[in-house]
């Protein structure tokens, strides 16, 4: 069985400069007889370093490229349930996801179509993929 061991990083400093602080109350510093010390475990520590990286532009340009990327597969595994496919191969299981996928860009057409500023051409193109796919047909289409 192992042990978890923290790692501590100690560093020691001059009370000189720290007695006159104005914000010692809310200081992490601990007293000695001469000196003060501050100990973070290596958990902290790295902790601390990933969210002043976290801060910075190249990082928030990533997240959002990864934002946009992730939400493909989240929408697969909630909504379309590809965790469990009811077949066994990987020919079938390629083409029961190549569905799956198709269906997501279909509806995706569809919305932008309705949605778009020329009405009478997204009517038009909404019958057509009603008649082709056997889509229900509403009366405001």
């Amino acid at each position: 069985m192992q042990r978890y061991c923290e790692i501590y990083f100690f560093v020691e400093l001059n009370s000189i400069k720290f007695d006159s602080c104005p914000n010692f109350p809310n200081c992490p510093l601990k007293s000695q007889k001469k000196r003060y010390f501050f100990q973070v475990t290596e958990t902290k520590f790295h902790r601390a370093k990933l969210m002043v990286e976290m801060k910075t532009v190249e990082y928030k340009k990533i997240a959002s490229k990864r934002a946009g990327v992730e939400g493909i597969p989240s929408v697969l595994r909630r909504r379309y349930n590809i965790d469990h496919l009811p077949v066994r191969g990987l020919v079938r299981s390629k083409i029961h996801l190549g569905f799956k996928i198709s269906a997501i860009n279909c509806k995706r057409l569809i919305k932008s179509r309705l949605y778009s500023r020329i009405k009478a051409l997204a009517s038009i193109f909404h019958r057509h993929l009603s008649k082709i796919f056997c889509f229900q047909v509403t009366a405001a289409a």
